[in-house]
């Protein structure tokens, strides 16, 4: 084979290496690019997928008629404003376990102080308001029953607000497990109290109830004459029911 033969024949051989490396180069950049748009079609569907997961809607806690909790799921919403009842079943349960006392009273404790704010909580902690009244009160054949008599509101019951409480009740003292008949006139104790109610998110790990207490103070008397006495005498006789404003019986 001759000189030009040969050169003809690599310049052949050149120019289908060239051509070979240029398909290859073409298919390898068409073969990035579909990864690429499979790739955002992928990290598009996930992010669908995440955003519809966070926006369905989380059970809710609501509270009948007579302020039972109940929790559904489902398309429906809450308002997270408070109500009256939630607020008035709130307050009667709470200060039942707090100022009340029962066999087992340390449980109840435990119950109550887990509704005060943390700074609140930190407060009766540090007075040890308690100190006492768990050795006093346990495994004794004495239980307590509060009734809230009359109150006032006064604020707002949106998420973040407080509300303040002022009211009268009634605690029934009687044996906790009492094999005779029913007792027909009860020991009682009627108490004054505020309190300043902070309205949270309703949440099991924050407060089911959506309520904390960050204040509470409580006067209570064993004759109801005392205490309409003091509320008399503070010009708070708006918190007597109409049938005990005068001669009480």
């Amino acid at each position: 084979m001759g000189k030009k033969e040969q050169n003809a024949a690599e310049g052949f051989f050149n120019v289908i290496g060239h051509r070979d490396v240029k398909q290859l180069h073409t298919r390898v950049s068409r073969f990035a690019w579909i990864v690429v748009v499979l790739s955002f079609i992928v990290t598009i569907f996930a992010l669908l997928t995440t955003f519809a997961a966070l926006s369905k809607p989380t059970p809710v806690i609501a509270f009948d008629s007579d302020g039972k909790r109940m929790v559904f799921p489902g398309k429906e919403t809450l308002s997270t404003a408070a109500n009256q009842v939630r607020i008035e079943r709130f307050i009667s349960d709470f200060i039942n376990k707090y100022e009340g006392v029962s066999p087992h009273v340390d449980k109840d404790l435990a119950d109550a102080y887990n509704s005060l704010t943390p700074r609140f909580r930190q407060i009766v902690l540090d007075k040890g308001t308690h100190k006492e009244k768990i050795g006093q009160w346990k495994n004794r054949n004495i239980q307590s029953s509060f009734k809230l008599i009359n109150y006032r509101l006064k604020g707002t019951f949106t998420v973040g607000s407080t509300v303040a409480v002022e009211g009268v009740g009634e605690f029934s003292l009687a044996p906790a497990v009492n094999f005779d008949d029913a007792i027909e006139n009860p020991e009682k104790e009627y108490i004054y109290f505020t309190a300043l109610l902070l309205v949270t998110p309703i949440s099991l790990e924050i407060s089911p109830d959506g309520l904390l207490v960050d204040f509470l103070a409580a006067r209570s008397s064993s004759d109801f004459r005392q205490l309409r006495a003091y509320l008399l005498e503070h010009k708070k006789e708006y918190l007597l029911p109409d049938n005990q404003q005068g001669e009480y019986k």
